[in-house]
Formats: C-alpha cells, sequence, structure tokens
C-alpha cells in the first residue's frame, strides 16, 4: 500500500475515474489530488454533512457520478456526496469538479 504524499499533489496523470460497472477506468490529467480527513458535525440540526478520506479536484466539465470510484496510487476511493462544481461570477468560467472521496 502506498501513502498518498502529504498536502496533496497536482498529477499529470495518476488519477483514474471508474464509472459504476466499469473495469478499466479513465486517466484524467491535471486532476489534484488532496489527502486528509475531514469528520461529520452531528450536532447541527439540518444539516447533511460527508465525511471523507480526501478530495479530489478534477478538470471542469468533468462528469462524476455517485456511484462512482477514484483511484489514485493504487489505492481505490468512492465518491462520497454529490460532486460540486462553480461558475465565477466575474468571468463565467467554470471552476474545476469537487469531489469528495472515502476509502
Amino acid at each position: 500500500m502506498s501513502i498518498p504524499a502529504p498536502g496533496g499533489m497536482l498529477s499529470g496523470g495518476g488519477v483514474t475515474l471508474l464509472h459504476a460497472g466499469e473495469t478499466a477506468g479513465t486517466e484524467i490529467p491535471l486532476a489534484a489530488f488532496v489527502p486528509g480527513s475531514a469528520s461529520a458535525d452531528m450536532a447541527v440540526a439540518d444539516r447533511d454533512t460527508t465525511t471523507a478520506d480526501a478530495e479530489c479536484y478534477l478538470p471542469a466539465g468533468t462528469q462524476v457520478l455517485l456511484t462512482d470510484r477514484i483511484i489514485y496510487q493504487g489505492i481505490t476511493y468512492q465518491v462520497a456526496g454529490m460532486p460540486q462544481t462553480w461558475t465565477s461570477p466575474w468571468t463565467g468560467m467554470q471552476g474545476p469538479v469537487r469531489v469528495q472521496l472515502r476509502l
């Protein structure tokens, strides 16, 4: 098992996206993988929080579903929660797709 380097990694490859039912995924160029963890705040009512073991930022327009998986450094992560994206109100440019991941 390899352990991701602390702090994050911008890869020219190395991040593979697997859609449900696929055995061979698609390598995603210029993805940023951020190892780490976040905990859910269970004390706040009416708030939907997701525990994440890592995050991945994929190029704008990348299609990611809740049933997808991401492989980084030989470790398979499950998409946790809805992938998020945003559009700049100043430029109209679409930002990267932020995906929370769980082991």
